[in-house]
């Protein structure tokens, strides 16, 4: 078999031949062990934008990765972000790598202290305001209860209060 009869085998034929017949790659492979999954983030990461802040649950590989050079360009050219930016570019660099083995997956975790489960990856991703606060809730009820058989029995002057 010459060169091109070997590159036209599909990838898994071409690859058994390979193991089969090189003793020093089922060495070396056998010493790496086989690929561990990536570990899904626990935390949300928050990249801050100009209008707001868009988080890396909801960004796709490509996007990540600019955002990943952008803070490590930003951490090596010190300042007064530098150690942030840092922080942020490890962050991210998790991200990356869970992103590589799961593009399309839909994250699930904490945000915010909430748990929650993000949009699906996208190129450009929705930027939420800085200052969204948690739905408001019901306020407590409360344990006066108003007696309509009691209502007006007060004086004139009393009765005539709008409230």
């Amino acid at each position: 078999m010459n060169r091109s009869e070997f590159c036209s085998l599909p990838a898994s034929v071409a690859l058994g031949l390979l193991w089969d017949n090189s003793t020093g790659i089922r060495a070396a492979m056998e010493k790496i062990g086989p690929p561990q999954p990536a570990k899904s983030p626990k935390y949300d990461s928050a990249i801050m934008r100009a209008g707001g802040v868009m988080y890396a649950s909801e960004c796709d590989l490509e996007s990540l990765r600019f955002w990943h050079n952008r803070s490590l360009e930003s951490a090596n050219g010190g300042g007064k972000w530098a150690d942030k930016d840092a922080k942020r570019a490890k962050a991210l660099s998790f991200w990356i790598t869970w992103r590589e083995q799961n593009p399309t997956a839909v994250w699930s975790g904490e945000r915010n202290h909430e748990h929650v489960t993000a949009k699906p990856p996208q190129h450009k991703p929705e930027i939420y305001p800085r200052d969204a606060k948690p739905a408001a809730t019901e306020p407590a009820s409360s344990s006066y209860s108003y007696d309509d058989d009691t209502a007006g029995n007060g004086t004139e002057a009393e009765d005539d209060y709008p409230f």
